[in-house]
């Protein structure tokens, strides 16, 4: 968000495996452009909408699984986390 955004985004992100959203696959795509990856768990793209909602300052607070710090799908998370954020984890 330019010139705006929160404070602090908080999140519990739906744990949804590719296989079960596929049928919105391509609009993930559409609206992810080159953060989308075709084998990501759903709660990766909440990542991105909410660093993406914050603003500049702003905290981010997910209770999320960790799998996409080793797994292949999640090279393009490590790399906005790593890219735009200062992790701190708990």
């Amino acid at each position: 968000m330019q010139g705006g955004g929160f404070d602090v985004v908080i999140a519990n992100p739906p744990y949804v495996r590719h296989e079960a959203i596929r049928p919105f696959k391509p609009d993930l795509a559409k609206a992810f452009g080159q953060f989308y990856c075709g084998t990501a768990d759903l709660y990766t793209y909440f990542y991105k909408r909410g660093l993406d909602l914050l603003k500049v300052g702003g905290h981010l607070c997910f209770i999320a699984p960790n799998k996409f710090m080793r797994a292949g799908y999640g090279r393009n998370t490590r790399a906005l986390l790593a890219g735009e954020a200062t992790p701190k984890i708990v």
